[in-house]
Parts: C-alpha cells; sequence; structure tokens
C-alpha cells in the first residue's frame, strides 16, 4: 500500500471515528423533554344553578399530560397570580404508553375565590387559565348546586 493511500485510510478512519463518537454524544447529552405537555384539565361535577360557577366542597377531576412516563408529576392548586401553592393534591390514577401519560387527581375546593390549578414536571409548571369564582353551594354526592 502506497503512503498516500495509507494517510487517506488513517484519515477516513479518524473522521469516521469523530462522527460516530459525536453521534453518540449527541444521543447521550440531549436527554427527552420532560414536562407537561398542556395545562392540567379540569372536569366539572353535573351542576346546576343560576350561573356556571364552581362548589366548595364539590369533587373535579384534574388531568395532566406529561412527556416523560418515569419522572414524578405533582397537581397543586394555586392562588390567583398562579404562583403561590395553597393546595397539594393527591394523584388518583395514571394512564401510561411508551413515550407520555395521562396523571389524573381530584380537586375539593376547601373555601370561596379564584384559583389556578398547575402540573409540574422536572421543574417544569403548566398552570390553567383562572377559575372563577368558586362559590358557596349545596353537594349531594350527585350533583353541586349554586346559591
Amino acid at each position: 500500500m502506497s503512503a498516500s493511500r495509507q494517510r487517506r485510510h488513517q484519515i477516513l478512519a479518524a473522521a469516521a471515528a469523530v462522527a460516530a463518537s459525536a453521534t453518540l454524544a449527541a444521543g447521550v447529552a440531549t436527554p427527552a423533554s420532560a414536562e407537561p405537555a398542556f395545562s392540567p384539565r379540569v372536569t366539572k361535577a353535573m351542576q346546576t344553578g343560576s350561573s356556571p360557577t364552581w362548589v366548595v366542597g364539590c369533587r373535579y377531576q384534574v388531568s395532566a399530560l406529561v412527556t416523560d412516563p418515569k419522572a414524578p408529576v405533582s397537581l397543586t392548586v394555586r392562588d390567583l397570580s398562579g404562583r403561590r401553592v395553597v393546595q397539594r393534591l393527591r394523584p388518583w390514577n395514571e394512564i401510561r404508553n411508551d413515550t407520555k401519560r395521562v396523571v389524573i387527581g381530584y380537586w375539593v375546593p376547601r373555601q370561596p375565590g379564584n384559583y389556578r390549578l398547575a402540573a409540574k414536571q422536572n421543574g417544569v409548571v403548566k398552570v390553567t387559565r383562572l377559575i372563577y369564582p368558586v362559590k358557596f353551594g349545596w353537594v349531594n354526592g350527585s350533583g353541586c348546586y349554586t346559591i
């Protein structure tokens, strides 16, 4: 083998090694995005009344779609600004597949006011739009009624 041909093989081998190590490093160094995909979804219970409001003592389902099927998720109730945590919700159920999961919890408002709900995964927080007004009402087990 001539010297120039041997040199070409050495350069090609080195270039292939650099390309392979760069590809491997890129795959290891860039973790998958792990965060809530959307703001939590809040499902109202059956209710009647003068206006569509939220009722103290009524149970609402909160669900959040997250992109990491393994990282922990927290569901919280926040104040009007969305910054201060007022209540932590316990996740009751999860629906999973290979790339994402839906975390489900329940919220029972403790007092009247205006709130936001949030889902947090790996430091990323997604907050709902304002939930208002939460008012006193009557809860009979199957429905919620405003006063």
